[in-house]
């Protein structure tokens, strides 16, 4: 009967392990099975609480402890790691005191979670300085973060958190390799100005497209004047002698204009004299007369001015230039289709007048 009740209490501790809640516990050595001996009495513990959240942990404070072997009940059998309930706390029981055990050796000991540490870091970086101009800038930069650790299940693994970089110091220092390239100055810069033309303004020269230059006038055009052009190189590029701009400034000429006095200089254009108001030019002017008539003393004047006649020189006139006529050719014109008869009768009627008025002056001696 006594070794089928050793037989029962082995069964019952291995029913206890199977249907305890897993927990890893490290390899140890098997102490064996035998009956202790009387230098074993004492075993190695460690106590187990429940925490919401986490599950079943170790219980801090002391821990492991050790406890007689007549704690483990009577289905201990010698063997470990050895599970049981002491005053409703999970407990396991490890080994033999004396084999130098500790809370490390407790299944599902979780080693305390290391302080945070600070972390500063720097790094240099060196460049050529932009837009190139033959030197190269050093910039050394910081910065800091802190240092987690998170559980993992098995250690605690670090993770590092970093801040921004700041700027520490800067250094300039010459370096021919960040030299810009050259570009050259724009052909445009040693063109002239369209010239003018007797009717005509001059003009500004077209812009073009160049490759690591721009060009841009100081204003649109708007005529004759004074006009800027400036050349700018593009970043990383400066003309020969190291400038990255230039200027350079375009007078536009007015309308040479025309003039009449020199047949043989430029912009000649003959004076044409507009005719008179009312007139259509090539007609002659009624009561004017071109050529010398027949007959008349050249030299006199001849028909009856523009505007200048009388009732009483009318009839006069016509039976003087019927007197006069007698005799003459009276089909004969002038070379503009006036007839020389019309001068004659203007002169019998000056005559007549100037007897008239003689006339009259005897009259009043008498």
């Amino acid at each position: 009967m006594k070794h089928l009740g050793r037989a029962l209490a082995c069964a019952a501790a291995a029913a206890v392990l199977v249907t305890a809640p897993l927990i890893a516990a490290p390899a140890m050595a098997d102490q064996g099975a035998a009956p202790p001996t009387a230098a074993e009495t004492k075993v190695v513990v460690c106590k187990y609480i429940t925490t919401p959240g986490e599950g079943e942990v170790l219980q801090t404070g002391q821990n492991p402890i050790e406890v007689s072997v007549n704690a483990l009940g009577d289905g201990f059998a010698g063997a470990f790691p050895y599970v049981f309930t002491d005053a409703q706390v999970k407990s396991i029981a490890i080994g033999w005191v004396g084999a130098g055990l500790g809370i490390t050796d407790c299944p599902g000991y979780r080693p305390p979670q290391p302080e945070n540490q600070p972390l500063s870091d720097s790094r240099t970086t060196s460049t050529c300085t932009q837009p190139l101009d033959g030197t190269r800038t050093e910039i050394v930069g910081a910065r800091t973060g802190t240092r987690t650790y998170v559980w993992d299940g098995d250690s605690w693994e670090p993770q590092d958190s970093w801040g921004e970089w700041t700027v520490t110091s800067t250094k300039v220092t010459p370096d021919p390799a960040c030299a810009p390239d050259t570009v050259p100055v724009p052909a445009l810069f040693s063109v002239a100005p369209q010239p003018p033309t007797c009717g005509s303004d001059g003009s500004l020269p077209a812009l073009v497209t160049l490759e690591h230059v721009t060009l841009t006038w100081d204003r649109p055009f708007d005529g004759p004047g004074t006009y800027t052009l400036t050349a700018t190189a593009t970043d990383g590029y400066t003309f020969a002698d190291g400038t990255t701009v230039k200027t350079k400034e375009f007078t536009v000429a007015a309308a040479l204009g025309y003039q009449s006095d020199a047949p043989d200089a430029p912009c000649f254009r003959e004076e044409q004299t507009p005719p008179p108001a009312g007139e259509t030019p090539g007609t002659p002017t009624p009561g004017t007369t071109t050529g010398t008539p027949t007959g008349t003393t050249p030299g006199t004047t001849t028909g009856t001015p523009t505007g200048t006649s009388t009732a009483t020189t009318t009839g006069t006139t016509r039976a003087s230039t019927t007197a006069a006529s007698t005799g003459s050719d009276l089909a004969t014109t002038g070379s503009r289709g006036v007839s020389p008869l019309v001068p004659v009768g203007g002169a019998v009627v000056l005559l007549i007048g100037i007897a008239a008025t003689a006339y009259a002056a005897l009259h009043r001696r008498a």
